[in-house]
């Protein structure tokens, strides 16, 4: 499923890639543009197409200032989405580049329907414009595309940098949604470290108590780090995306808040780091910690569930 979630406002396709049903622009409406993108941020290699004889293809997002951490556009920015199939696989690559080469719509280098430019003002909308026809070319030393708009406008789209993007660090294929009714948590201050908000980060393991066994460990666990109150004497508490932890990958270790889930060898199988979205934490009368997290990956995966946990301290 291609992202047009990004956008606020879906606008069904009207027309073939192969020209416009609106009416030809008149003389005075016709302008050329050029655009100076800057980054790649966005973009996604989505493995073999079960709709194009099993090319590849490579969803690229080409703008100023990419995409917020929940896949959303920034306001007063201007995007330009290409949904491009190449014969060369990106599979066995930690980092995925998109493939030299001159991609059309009449070489079906180019689909259509998820190929649009996309302008935001400020008020959570964008206006989406299709292309009525396109060429991207794609060489070591950037990218270049010209775009027939169905507005009557010509775009000239330049980018200059690597065409080299970072996989995604989740190895989720879907969203999770869970209901964990009786777990436990550790947590300890990961360092003594104040920052300028006055908060020390605070390190969260969670188990489902059903999956803890005299061998270890088998089921979802949940690692959270949060910027507490260097004070603070619980963690109850609202947490969103600037009071968490991001996950990452340093030195083959998973640093930050993460999802995963543990197999019967003790291995992880499943990670997902967390990268935006809230957690929110409250305390029952039964002294029982409430975990409400809805959060989001790299991949744009949903995390979302309620944890009841003790404090396995206590």
């Amino acid at each position: 499923m291609k992202h047009l979630i990004y956008i606020t406002t879906i606008v069904a396709l009207l027309v073939g890639c192969n020209g416009s049903k609106h009416p030809k622009p008149e003389p005075d409406n016709i302008r050329e543009i050029e655009f100076e993108a800057l980054t790649l941020h966005g973009s996604e290699y989505l493995g073999a197409s079960d709709s194009d004889n099993g090319r590849y293809n490579y969803y690229v997002v080409l703008s100023k200032y990419g995409l917020g951490d929940d896949g959303v556009l920034y306001d007063d920015s201007e995007y330009y989405f290409f949904d491009l199939y190449s014969d060369k696989s990106a599979d066995d690559s930690d980092n995925w580049t998109l493939p030299n080469g001159y991609y059309t719509f009449d070489n079906g280098g180019i689909g259509c329907e998820y190929s649009y430019r996309a302008v935001t003002d400020g008020n959570d909308e964008a206006q989406e414009t299709y292309f009525t026809s396109a060429s991207v070319n794609v060489n070591n030393n950037g990218i270049s595309a010209e775009l027939h708009l169905e507005s009557g406008e010509t775009v000239y789209v330049r980018y200059a940098g690597k065409n080299t993007i970072k996989k995604p660090q989740s190895t989720l294929n879907k969203s999770i949604k869970f209901t964990i009714d009786n777990a436990k948590f550790a947590g300890q201050f990961v360092d003594e470290s104040v920052d300028t908000n006055g908060r020390k980060e605070y390190a969260i393991v969670i188990m489902n108590e059903e999956g803890i066994t005299d061998d270890g460990y088998v089921g979802e666990l949940f690692q959270l780090t949060l910027h507490v109150d260097a004070n603070a004497t619980d963690i109850v508490g609202s947490y969103t995306q600037e009071r968490f932890v991001k996950g990452d990958i340093i030195d083959d270790e998973l640093y930050g808040s993460w999802y995963m889930t543990i197999d019967e060898k003790g291995a992880i199988s499943e990670r997902a780091p967390f990268i935006s979205g809230s957690i929110n934490i409250e305390k029952n009368d039964a002294d029982e910690y409430i975990f409400d997290i809805n959060v989001t990956d790299d991949a744009r995966h949903t995390i979302m569930g309620k944890i009841t946990a003790t404090d396995a301290s206590r």
